[in-house]
């Protein structure tokens, strides 16, 4: 007869957590506590964890949560025809063709931006970086454009926080 499998019941409680969002993109506090049948206050501190080592992310104003990046992260070796990053590969290597340099495709989280998807430049001379790489916010021109196209409060909150080098012209 078979053993039954030992599962550490906060580490289940927060993959189902995750497993929620499979068919949601924003939840509540409310509506997982109550898909899942626990208790507020546990599904509390275990939402709070979540955010706070980046694999869920809090929207400030409507107090839902969503899939934060370090499940892009922990999901950047693996290849699925559906998502953005692997949709958009054709779109890029046309781009790289064009303008005959690196084109990369980030997504912002918190001061930071993560690199999602590249197309490596025929030059001999390029830029690298693997996919999954964190930068700052305070560098580059793709740290830019990311800023600059957030909700004007989150942009502002962004560039409150950043600590800028002494180089960087603002």
């Amino acid at each position: 007869m078979e053993e039954p499998k030992a599962n550490v019941r906060a580490v289940e409680r927060a993959l189902e957590i995750l497993l929620c969002f499979t068919d949601s993109t924003d939840l509540g506090l409310s509506e997982i506590a109550t898909r899942l049948s626990l208790h507020k206050s546990t599904v509390h501190r275990l939402l709070a964890t979540l955010e706070n080592k980046g694999f869920l992310i809090r929207d400030v104003q409507t107090e839902k949560y969503r899939l934060g990046f370090r499940v892009w992260e922990l999901s950047a070796n693996l290849t699925h025809n559906d998502d953005p990053a692997t949709m958009l590969l054709p779109e890029m290597e046309r781009l790289r063709d064009l303008v005959e340099e690196t084109i990369s495709l980030y997504v912002r989280d918190g001061y930071e931006r993560i690199r999602i998807q590249a197309v490596q430049s025929k030059q001999a001379i390029r830029r690298v970086a693997p996919v999954g790489a964190r930068m700052p916010l305070t560098v580059g021109a793709s740290s830019k454009v990311l800023v600059a196209h957030d909700e004007p409060m989150v942009t502002a909150e962004i560039l409150n926080g950043l600590e800028w080098p002494d180089y960087v012209d603002r």
